[in-house]
């Protein structure tokens, strides 16, 4: 009892702090559900009913419907009131006990095996009075009390033969009616339908269907603390899983304060009878340059995936063993090393490939690394022993800079690779000099996803200029509706004070239910005080078909492991392809790009981007049909540096973009 009268404190508390800060909004609508009746309790003949059986628990199906009125503070806090209709009925069985000898007609005995069955009828006016908190945007919990006038209990009481039985009823069936009556006709019971007291939870979540109309899916559990009837026990919890539809009745935020022309300068006799007053400007740039007043800011927010492939390559400088210095090092620098957090383009995050290499072979103790060293005689690298030489440098890496147990490392050499680059030009014989790298574990070489989520708001900066008359300073501030401060500044008639807001400020007052701030201008004090003030709106940016920006999940992902001039994808990019075709559905959108280094015709490179895209684009429909699918081949467009090998095999890709909204099933990424 005391935590109860603690929680309905909090609860005014709450609402009155709302009143104080944001109008309450009001909501009107239906609920309707599916429950399961799960019966609680015993009972038997020598309480009224007639024939065998000693009935107990049951579970069955039922529904319940009604309409419901709720309120929302403003702080996150709000109530709710239900009065609905409920269809508690079960059914409880009960084998009989002893099977009765029975005699056929050809004088044989037979055993007659039989199920009691009582089928009861409860129906249950029901109202709840909730306490609703806005646990998560758009995400609400409730709870409170249970109220239920049961207006009908009723039974009926069968007995069932087995369905292959030798023996029949008198009515020539296998099932005969035994009783049937209400539970509190007093003949038969001698009992009363008690009132039904219980105590409700219920979590729900809102879809915004139409202006002012939400849709919630919600689950709600009813525990009972009395019994249907007063002369034994028997209760009822209810497990209900439904919707409900409210329509709001608030009214949108008020357009800002209309901004008056001052009055013309009064003739000089009679200047000191001017009447003190105050205006507020309150305008930002337009796109077109021109300056137009401010009405509402509005936060855009985009949730971005970007799949970076692992090039499984350590490319070294001519004649040179050493690690180029474009490579990461971090002796004595791994603690806190986070790939996913890596910035900068692709390049950029390949460039620590041996520092991610490391990390998972420290997290994945079973895994071995096989490197393979090469080199190119084309370009004077005679001496064997070379190839060997760099495959070398990359253990002594792992092993000295992420203890790496080298036992755990395979070294081998060759000359060239199993697939060259081509050798009839320089940068195919820059390409020829490298470390290739393998592993028994794909998770060593698997791609790094990196997340982000960027928010911006617009306008953005707002101006604010008073006009004070007669002349002198005003103190502007821009409150919001839990009355926190944003910006507070002196300013002068003529002067103005500028306001850029921050977008995680915006997005956390729009969760808190908070739609609007206040910008104020105040000058003089006592009977001189002038004020003047002006609402600006808040909300999210929404699409034409009503999803918010944060709805939808936008990814990139990268293949490029394509063979010199070869639009096949590769076994390992088969590997991404599968990832990325278990995460597609029928409502994505996708653009597939090609690319090509710069080595060989800019036409030929052109058609072969083409091919490449379009042999991605064919293999994506073939387990889902996506909404859109885009394909192009952007040819040899340098969008890495094609001065080093790794930049020009990362330029022979495909770019696969790809928009799908969250409430399909991706989960927030």
């Amino acid at each position: 009892m005391k935590r109860l009268q603690s929680f309905l404190v909090i609860l005014a508390a709450s609402a009155i702090a709302g009143y104080g800060q944001d109008a309450w909004t009001w909501r009107a609508g239906l609920f309707g559900a599916g429950t399961l009746n799960m019966h609680s309790g015993a009972f038997s003949t020598y309480e009224g009913l007639q024939g065998c059986g000693n009935f107990s628990d049951a579970t069955s199906m039922g529904w319940t419907l009604g309409n419901l009125l709720d309120v929302r503070f403003g702080t996150g806090w709000g109530a709710q009131a239900r009065l609905g209709f409920w269809d508690a009925s079960g059914t409880f069985q009960d084998p009989a006990p002893v099977a009765p000898l029975v005699a056929l007609p050809d004088g044989s005995l037979v055993r007659l095996p039989s199920t009691f069955d009582l089928n009861t009828t409860v129906d249950v006016l029901t109202l709840d009075l909730l306490a609703t908190y806005e646990l998560l945007p758009r995400l609400h919990v409730a709870l409170g009390p249970h109220v239920g006038y049961v207006s009908r209990a009723s039974f009926e009481q069968t007995e069932e033969l087995e369905a292959n039985s030798p023996v029949r009823f008198a009515n020539g069936g296998t099932s005969r009616l035994i009783l049937s009556a209400p539970f509190d006709q007093g003949d038969a019971m001698g009992t009363t339908r008690s009132l039904r007291l219980g105590a409700t939870a219920q979590v729900s979540y809102e879809f915004p269907i139409a202006k002012r109309v939400d849709l919630a899916p919600e689950v709600a559990y009813t525990l009972p603390f009395t019994s249907v009837l007063s002369s034994f026990s028997w209760s009822i919890n209810m497990l209900r899983a439904g919707i409900r539809i409210t329509y709001e009745f608030s009214s949108d935020p008020p357009p800002p304060a209309p901004v008056e022309a001052p009055p013309p300068p009064p003739l000089a006799p009679v200047a000191a009878l001017m009447p003190p007053y105050v205006l507020l400007d309150v305008t930002a740039t337009a796109a077109d340059g021109s300056s137009d007043a401010v009405s509402e800011i509005v936060l855009s927010e985009a949730r971005s995936v970007d799949v970076v492939p692992l090039l499984p390559n350590v490319f070294f400088d001519s004649l040179s063993a050493d690690l180029p210095t474009r490579y990461v090092r971090r002796q004595g620098r791994t603690a806190g090393f986070a790939p996913a957090a890596l910035t900068g383009d692709v390049l950029a995050v390949y460039h620590d490939i041996l520092n991610i290499i490391g990390q998972r072979l420290q997290q994945r103790p079973s895994a071995t690394l096989s490197i393979m060293g090469h080199r190119e005689p084309l370009s004077g690298e005679a001496d064997a022993a070379l190839a060997a030489q760099r495959a070398e440098a990359v253990r002594d890496y792992l092993v000295t800079t992420w203890g790496i147990d080298a036992g755990r490392l395979t070294l081998a050499s060759r000359e060239l690779p199993l697939r060259p680059s081509n050798r009839t030009v320089a940068d195919g014989r820059d390409e020829n000099r490298r470390v290739e790298l393998a592993s028994n574990d794909a998770a060593i070489l698997a791609p790094v996803r990196r997340t982000a989520t960027r928010a911006t708001v617009a306008p953005s900066p707002i101006r604010v200029m008073p006009t004070v008359a007669p002349e002198g300073p005003a103190q502007v501030r821009v409150v919001a509706a839990d009355g926190t401060t944003l910006r507070e500044e002196t300013v002068g008639t003529g002067s103005q004070m500028q306001w850029s807001a921050d977008p995680s400020v915006v997005s956390g007052l729009i969760a808190r239910g908070h739609r609007r701030v206040t910008v104020t201008a105040v000058s003089g004090d006592g009977d001189m005080r002038r004020e003047a003030r002006a609402v600006i709106g808040l909300r999210r940016h929404r699409s034409e078909d009503g999803a918010s920006e944060a709805d939808t999940i936008r990814e990139r992902h990268r293949l490029v492991f394509f063979g010199f001039d070869d639009d096949r994808i590769s076994a390992i990019d088969q590997q991404h392809m599968d990832a990325l075709q278990a995460r597609l559905r029928t409502s994505s959108k996708i653009t597939v790009t090609g690319y090509t280094d710069r080595i060989g015709d800019a036409g030929y490179n052109t058609g072969l981007a083409t091919r490449r895209a379009t042999r991605v684009a064919n293999t994506l429909r073939e387990r889902i049909v996506p909404e859109v699918v885009r394909e192009r081949g952007a040819g040899p467009e340098l969008i890495h540096d094609n001065n080093l090998p790794e930049g020009r095999m990362y330029n022979r890709t495909v770019v696969i973009d790809v928009a799908t909204p969250r409430d399909a099933g991706l989960g927030d990424e």
